[in-house]
C-alpha cells in the first residue's frame, strides 16, 4: 500500500498529539469571538487532526475577565483568538484584559491572533485600532512578505493569495516597539506581527489574513506552522 504525502502527513501529525511517554498532549484553546469564519478555524483543525476546546466570548460581558479565567484554567498547548464583527474602539466590544498580555509573556504559551484576534493583541499592548481610511478590504488579495523568517508562514512565496475581510485596521504598533512587523497588503501596513522583548522573539503572532479561508495549501502551511511552534514550544 502506498500512502500519498497528504496521508502520511495525517498520520504523523496524528503522533504528534502523544508525548513520547503515550498521554494525550493538551489541546489548542480556540477562542471565539463570534467570527461567522470559526467554523472553518474549526474544519482547518480538524482536518490536520489537531485536537481543540473552544471558549466563547460572551456579549453580555465583553470586558473578558471571566473568559480569560477559563483560559487559564485549561490545559493547553497553544491559543487562537478568532476574527469577530465587533470593533475594539467601540466599548461593548468583546476582548480580554489586560492582564491576558503579561500573561502570554510570563508563560511563553504560543497565540495566533487572526484578524480581529490579531488586532486585540496590539491593542492590549496599547496599540491603535481605527476604521480603515481606506475602506473594507475584502477578497483574495496578494500578501508581500516585507521580512524574512516569519515562522507562521515558513515555506511560502515572498508573495501569496490570501483572504481578508476587515474593516478595521492597526493604525500603530505600541509605544514600547513590542513587535516586528513581517507583511502587509495593498490596504493592511502591519499584517503579520510577531512579539519581541527584550530583542528575544516571543510565540505571540497576530495575521490580519483569514488563513481558515485562504487556499487549501496557503491554510494548511500556517496552521502546521502553528502547531509545530506550539509543540516545540512545550518541549521547552
Amino acid at each position: 500500500m502506498v500512502l500519498d504525502k497528504g496521508k502520511l502527513f495525517s498520520l504523523f501529525l496524528f503522533y504528534t498529539q502523544y508525548t513520547k511517554y503515550g498521554m494525550v498532549k493538551p489541546p489548542i484553546i480556540l477562542v471565539d469571538f463570534g467570527s461567522k469564519y470559526t467554523k472553518y478555524i474549526i474544519r482547518s483543525l480538524e482536518r490536520l487532526t489537531i485536537r481543540y476546546v473552544m471558549l466563547s466570548a460572551n456579549k453580555e460581558k465583553p470586558e473578558g475577565d471571566e473568559l480569560f479565567k477559563e483560559i487559564q484554567a485549561q490545559p493547553k498547548i497553544g491559543i487562537i483568538l478568532s476574527g469577530s464583527h465587533d470593533n475594539l474602539y467601540e466599548p461593548k466590544a468583546r476582548r480580554l484584559p489586560h492582564e491576558f498580555i503579561p500573561y502570554l509573556i510570563a508563560t511563553k504559551i504560543p497565540t495566533m491572533g487572526i484578524c480581529y484576534g490579531h488586532q486585540i493583541i496590539v491593542y492590549l499592548c496599547g496599540g491603535k485600532i481605527v476604521k480603515n481610511p481606506l475602506g473594507l478590504e475584502k477578497g483574495h488579495l496578494v500578501f508581500s512578505q516585507t521580512r524574512s523568517n516569519y515562522p507562521l508562514f515558513k515555506d511560502l512565496p515572498k508573495q501569496f493569495k490570501v483572504k481578508m475581510h476587515h474593516y478595521d485596521v492597526i493604525e500603530q504598533l505600541p509605544p514600547n516597539c513590542l513587535f516586528q512587523n513581517f507583511g502587509k497588503t495593498d490596504k493592511t501596513q502591519y499584517g503579520a506581527i510577531q512579539m519581541v522583548l527584550e530583542d528575544k522573539p516571543l510565540p505571540i503572532f497576530g495575521i490580519q489574513l483569514h488563513p481558515e479561508k485562504c487556499s487549501r495549501v496557503i491554510n494548511q502551511v500556517i496552521f502546521r506552522n502553528f502547531y509545530a511552534i506550539c509543540n516545540n514550544s512545550s518541549k521547552e
